[in-house]
C-alpha cells in the first residue's frame, strides 16, 4: 500500500503545470576553444573552493567561473569519473588502467597527482576502467568493471570482485548497491548479496542507480525509470509523462537532488524533471544546447546543473528568478499580452502569437506571425475582448489571431482605455493625439484631438479621468478632456523650474489607481488645489533610489517594480508596507530593453521586454543562497616572464607567501566563483603596506605591482556579487624577502670587508706613515745640517753686522753724550745767565722796596721776573736745538713724524717726543710748564690728530717712527 500511495503521490504531482508553460532555463556554452583540454567530458564533481571539476578526455579539467586548467593524470588517459573529498580537500580520479587523486602542494604551487595504483596487483590494474567514484563509510569506492575497489584514503586498496560486469553503482547508509545486467548485489562490507525483486531490470543496460527516499531509482538506457522497493524486494516501473521520450532518446546518465531529477541523454540532450512540483525542463539545441549528447549531469551547490557533453560543457540555471522565455529568433522585444488563450509577442520584426499555456516539450514551441503583422510593434492595449497593436504601419484591432487595420491612424506609439469615457480608447501616433471609439469589435478613429500638439508614447489616465503624458526631452504634460473629447483643456506643463529638476528623462507611473510623476530626486503627486508637484517622500522612499527616474510599473498584486539604467528591483505587498528586492533580478538588467513599450503580467509572473525576446520574472521564487568565497586563485612573478610563486588550495590555515626579491614584480589573480553571470562580481583591492586605500570596485580580477620594495604586505580583496548582494573579503599575506645584498648574512660580510678594510687602511696608513716619519726624519736630519751652515754663516753675518751695529752705536753714544754734553753746557750758561738776570732783577726789588717804592711799581718788577722766568722756560731756541738733538738720537724721528702728519703744532711735536722718551704724564707735565690733566687732554687731541682708534696704544704708535 505504501508503495501504491508514493506512486500515485508522485504521478499527481507531475501533472501540475506551471502556470506560463513552456520555460527555457539560462544557459551557457562551453566549447572545448574556451576550456582548451579534450572535447568529451564523462564526470561533475565541486570542491570546497566553488570550483568546478570535470573528468575530460585529457585529464582533470577545472573551472572557478573565470579560468579554466587541465591536469594530466598519471597515464595521461581519460579522466572518467572524479569525486571530491571533502576531509583532506582531495580530488579523486579514475579512468583507463589509472586511479589516484590530485591535492594542492604548496611547495610546488600546483595539483600534484598521486597514484594509487601501487596498491594493485598487476592482474587488477590491467582490469582497471574506473567509471563511478563514491564514498561510503570511510572509505572511497571506485567502480571498476568488474569489481569495486575500496581504498581507505590511507595506504591500503580492498578488491570486491563482482561475477559480472557493472553498468551502475550507488551508496547509502545500507551498503553499495551494483547493478548488473544479469543481476544486481549488495556489499555491506563482508561479502556479495545477490539482490531479489531486479528481474524485471535483467538484460536490460542501467545507466544510473540514485538512492531515493529510501528506495533506488534506476535508469535505463532504452526502458525509461524504475523504482527498487529493497523492503519489498520489487522492482516497478516509474512512469512519467516523459517516459517515451526517455525511451526514444537513449538515457546515458542521471542526478538527482533532493526531488529535481535531471537525465542526460544521448539523441536530445538533457531532462530536468521537479518530482514534487510536476515542471519539466528541457535543455537541448532547440533550446540553445550546442550538443545534443549529454555523458555527465552534476548540481553546484547552488543547485544549478552542469552538463559534460560529447563535444563541450554546459550550465543551466535552474534556481533562477527569471528565464528567457522562448529561444525564437523574433526580434527585440517591444510589447506582450495575453487574449483568447493566446500569448501575443510585438517585437522590433512583427507581431508573433503562440498558443497559452506554452507548450511544455523538448522542440521548440511553434510561434507564428500574425498575418500583416510584420514590422515594428509599439504597443498592445487590451480593449474588451480584442487587442489594439500599434505598429510603425499604423493601428490594428487583434480578435482571435486575425488584424485588421484602423484607418486614419499612422505609425501609432500608444493607445490607452478611458476609464471615464467607456467606449472610447486615446492614442498618440506620428502626427499627434487621437480618439478612438468602439462599437463591439469595431473600432474607428473618430477625429484628431485638438489643443495639445506634442507626441509621446507614454500615456496615463489618472483617478479623476485626466490625462499624463510624459516627453523624454521635454518634461510632463497634464490636461483635461473637453466633455465631448475633441480638445485637450487646461493643459499644464511641468519642467525644469516648474516642479521638476529637469526636462528630460522624467516618466510617469500608477501606483494605487494615482499617477506619479518620476524624476531625478523620486515620485511627485499632484496638488490639485495647488495645481502644482509636490514630492512624495513615503512612495520615493520605497526604492530610496534616486539620481535617473524610475520606470515603475504595479502588477495585479500590487507590487512594484522599479527599473532604471543598472538597478532593477521588486517591492512585494507587506502588511501596510513594501519589501524590496534589489538583487534577484540583477542578472537580467542587461537584457531588457524598457525605453519601447510595457511589460504584462500573468499569475504571480511579468513577461519583461528584452532586447533579444522576452524574459520572465517570478514574483516569489528567487535564487537559492549560497556564500561563495573570495580568494586569491594565482600570484604570478612577472620579472622574467610569468614565474608562478602561488597557486590557492583549501586548506585549514592559509601561509603567508615568501617571495625572493628578484621575482618582486607580481600580477595576484582573485576569484569568487559565480557561473551565471561572468561580469556578476565586482572586486576592490588593497595592498596594505602600499597602497593608500582600496581600489574602486570592477569586474576585472587581477592588479599587478611592479618592483616592490622588501617587507611585509597585506593583500586585501573584497567581492561584491551583484546578483545575490554578497559581498566576502579575502587577505593574503606577502613577505617580499630583502635581496642578497640586504640579507644579515651580507651586511655581516659588509661588517668583515669594513673591518678588513680598516685593518688594511690603518696597516697602510702606519706603514705610510713611518715611511714618512723616516723621510720627514731624513729632511729635518738636512735641513738641520743646512740650518747649522746658514746658522754659522748668518752667526759670522750677525758678527759681523753686530760689530758695526756697536760702532754705530758707540758713535750714537758718544755723538748723544757731545750733545747732552753740549746741551748741559749751553743750558748751564743760560741758567747762570737767567739766574744772573733774576739776581739783578731782584737786587732791583729790593732797592725799590728799601725806597719806598710805590707797591704797583713794586708788583710790575715781580710781574717782569716772571715773564723772564717763562720766556727761559719756552724759549724756542732751545726747543729747535732740542729737536736737532732728538732727531740724531731717534733716527729723524721728528722729520718723519712731520712728514706723515704736517699739522700738528709745537707742542705737539713736543708731547710726541716726550712719550717716545717713555715719559710720564707727571714728568711731561713738569717739562711743559702745565698740570698732568692739560697732558691728559692734550694726549687724547694728539690721538685724534693722529687718526688713531679708541683701541690703538699712542706710545707704540709712536714708537715705529
Amino acid at each position: 500500500m505504501r508503495t501504491v500511495f508514493s506512486l500515485l503521490l508522485t504521478f499527481c504531482m507531475l501533472l501540475a503545470p506551471s502556470p506560463l508553460g513552456a520555460q527555457h532555463l539560462t544557459l551557457r556554452n562551453f566549447d572545448r576553444h574556451a576550456y582548451h583540454a579534450g572535447t568529451q567530458n564523462w564526470s561533475i564533481a565541486q570542491g570546497a573552493d566553488g570550483r568546478m571539476l570535470f573528468g575530460n578526455a585529457l585529464g582533470l579539467l577545472t573551472f572557478d567561473g573565470g579560468q579554466w586548467n587541465v591536469y594530466p593524470n598519471g597515464n595521461y588517459s581519460d579522466v572518467r569519473a572524479v569525486f571530491f573529498d571533502q576531509e583532506e580537500n582531495r580530488i579523486l580520479v579514475g579512468g583507463t588502467k589509472e586511479l589516484g587523486y590530485f591535492q594542492g602542494s604548496s611547495r610546488e604551487n600546483k595539483l600534484v597527482y598521486h597514484s594509487l595504483k601501487h596498491l594493485l596487483s598487476n592482474q587488477d590494474l590491467n582490469e582497471v576502467e574506473v567509471w563511478n567514484i563514491c564514498s561510503w563509510r570511510g572509505y572511497a569506492v571506485f567502480q571498476n568493471k568488474t569489481s569495486i575497489l575500496l581504498w581507505d584514503f590511507k595506504d591500503k586498496m580492498k578488491v570486491v570482485r563482482v561475477p559480472h560486469r557493472i553498468e551502475s553503482m550507488a551508496t547509502d547508509e545500507r551498503g553499495i548497491l551494483i547493478v548488473c545486467n544479469e543481476k544486481a548485489y549488495s556489499y555491506q562490507g563482508q561479502q556479495l548479496v545477490e539482490l531479489k525483486g531486479l528481474e524485471p531490470l535483467y538484460g536490460k543496460n542501467v545507466r544510473s542507480a540514485l538512492p531515493y527516499h529510501g528506495n533506488y531509482l534506476l535508469a535505463t538506457e532504452e526502458d525509461g525509470l524504475f523504482l527498487y522497493l529493497p523492503r519489498e524486494q520489487r522492482t516497478v516501473a516509474f512512469e512519467l509523462d516523459i517516459s517515451s521520450f526517455l525511451k526514444k532518446n537513449q538515457i546515458f546518465c542521471a542526478a538527482i537532488l533532493d526531488e529535481t531529477l535531471a537525465i542526460g541523454t544521448i539523441r536530445n540532450g538533457l531532462v530536468l524533471r521537479n518530482l514534487q512540483t510536476g515542471r519539466t525542463d528541457y535543455v537541448n539545441s532547440a533550446h540553445g544546447l550546442e550538443e545534443n549528447t549529454v555523458l555527465a549531469i552534476g548540481f553546484d551547490r547552488q543547485h544549478n546543473i552542469w552538463m559534460g557533453l560529447n563535444n563541450g560543457i554546459a550550465y543551466a540555471l535552474t534556481s533562477g528568478s527569471y528565464y528567457k522565455l522562448l529561444n525564437n529568433h523574433i526580434g527585440s522585444g517591444c510589447a506582450s499580452a495575453l487574449m483568447d488563450d493566446r500569448l501575443y509577442l510585438g517585437t522590433s520584426q512583427g507581431l508573433f502569437m503562440a498558443g497559452y499555456p506554452l507548450k511544455n516539450g523538448p522542440t521548440q514551441e511553434e510561434v507564428r506571425l500574425v498575418d500583416g503583422m510584420n514590422g515594428q510593434v509599439w504597443c498592445l492595449t487590451p480593449a474588451d475582448g480584442y487587442l489594439i497593436c500599434g505598429t510603425d504601419h499604423g493601428a490594428f484591432v487583434i480578435d482571435k489571431g486575425k488584424s485588421q487595420r484602423i484607418k486614419g491612424a499612422l505609425g501609432t506609439l500608444q493607445v490607452v482605455p478611458l476609464r471615464h469615457h467607456p467606449g472610447y480608447l486615446l492614442g498618440c501616433d506620428y502626427e499627434g493625439f487621437f480618439i478612438l471609439s468602439q462599437t463591439g469589435a469595431r473600432v474607428t478613429l473618430t477625429h484628431r484631438l485638438k489643443g495639445f500638439p506634442e507626441i509621446s508614447g507614454k500615456i496615463l489616465e489618472d483617478s479623476d479621468g485626466s490625462i499624463w503624458v510624459s516627453h523624454w526631452q521635454k518634461g510632463i504634460y497634464h490636461f483635461r478632456l473637453s466633455s465631448d473629447l475633441l480638445k485637450a483643456e487646461q493643459v499644464e506643463y511641468f519642467h525644469e523650474g516648474n516642479g521638476l529638476l529637469v526636462d528630460n528623462l522624467n516618466t510617469i507611473c500608477r501606483i494605487k489607481n494615482r499617477v506619479y510623476v518620476s524624476s531625478v530626486d523620486g515620485l511627485h503627486q499632484y496638488d490639485a488645489k495647488r495645481r502644482q508637484l509636490e514630492l512624495n517622500k513615503d512612495i520615493s522612499s520605497i526604492f530610496n533610489k534616486y539620481g535617473s527616474p524610475l520606470t515603475i510599473y504595479e502588477t495585479p498584486e500590487g507590487d512594484l517594480w522599479a527599473y532604471t539604467v543598472g538597478f532593477m528591483a521588486l517591492a512585494q505587498r507587506k502588511g501596510k508596507g513594501y519589501v524590496v528586492d534589489n538583487v534577484s533580478y540583477n542578472g537580467m538588467i542587461d537584457n531588457l530593453q524598457m525605453s519601447m513599450g510595457d511589460p504584462s503580467f500573468l499569475e504571480r509572473q511579468t513577461i519583461f521586454n528584452g532586447l533579444d525576446g522576452f524574459y520572465v520574472a517570478f514574483h516569489d521564487e528567487h535564487p537559492m543562497k549560497y556564500e561563495s568565497k573570495v580568494y586569491v586563485r594565482r600570484i604570478y612573478s612577472t620579472n622574467e616572464g610569468d614565474s608562478l610563486v602561488y597557486m590557492y588550495f583549501p586548506q585549514k590555515e592559509q601561509q603567508p607567501l615568501r617571495v625572493a626579491h628578484g621575482q618582486n614584480s607580481l600580477r595576484i589573480e582573485f576569484i569568487m566563483p559565480e557561473y551565471r553571470d561572468p561580469q556578476a562580481v565586482a572586486y576592490s583591492y588593497w595592498l596594505e603596506g602600499y597602497d593608500k586605500a582600496w581600489s574602486s570596485p570592477q569586474v576585472v580580477n587581477n592588479k599587478e605591482y611592479t618592483h616592490l620594495p622588501k617587507g611585509i604586505y597585506t593583500f586585501h580583496v573584497k567581492a561584491l556579487n551583484r546578483l545575490t548582494g554578497q559581498e566576502d573579503e579575502f587577505l593574503q599575506r606577502i613577505e617580499i624577502l630583502p635581496a642578497w645584498y640586504e640579507t644579515w648574512w651580507a651586511y655581516l660580510i659588509y661588517i668583515i670587508l669594513l673591518g678588513l678594510t680598516v685593518y688594511a687602511l690603518a696597516k697602510y696608513q702606519k706603514a705610510r706613515y713611518n715611511d714618512k716619519l723616516r723621510r720627514v726624519k731624513k729632511e729635518q736630519e738636512r735641513q738641520l745640517r743646512e740650518q747649522e751652515r746658514e746658522f754659522q754663516i748668518q752667526q759670522a753675518q750677525q758678527e759681523k753686522e753686530l760689530a758695526l751695529l756697536r760702532n754705530e752705536q758707540l758713535n750714537i753714544q758718544l755723538k748723544h753724550k757731545a750733545s747732552q754734553l753740549a746741551d748741559s753746557t749751553i743750558n748751564l750758561v743760560r741758567k747762570n745767565e737767567m739766574l744772573q738776570e733774576i739776581d739783578q732783577s731782584m737786587f732791583e726789588l729790593s732797592e725799590g722796596v728799601k725806597h719806598d717804592e710805590a707797591k704797583t711799581a713794586i708788583q710790575k718788577r715781580i710781574k717782569d721776573i716772571r715773564r723772564g722766568i717763562d720766556m727761559n722756560m719756552s724759549d724756542d731756541s732751545n726747543w729747535q736745538k732740542f729737536e736737532e738733538n732728538f732727531n740724531l738720537v731717534y733716527d729723524n724721528f721728528m722729520q718723519k713724524l712731520t712728514e706723515q702728519f704736517p699739522d700738528l703744532k709745537m707742542n705737539d711735536r713736543k708731547l710726541c717726543a716726550y712719550l717716545r722718551m717713555n715719559l710720564s704724564s707727571k714728568e711731561i707735565a713738569s717739562l711743559m710748564n702745565c698740570s698732568e690733566r692739560s697732558i691728559e687732554t692734550a694726549r687724547y687731541r694728539l690721538r685724534k690728530k693722529l687718526a688713531l682708534d679708541q683701541g690703538d696704544n699712542l706710545v707704540a704708535f709712536l714708537q715705529k717712527y
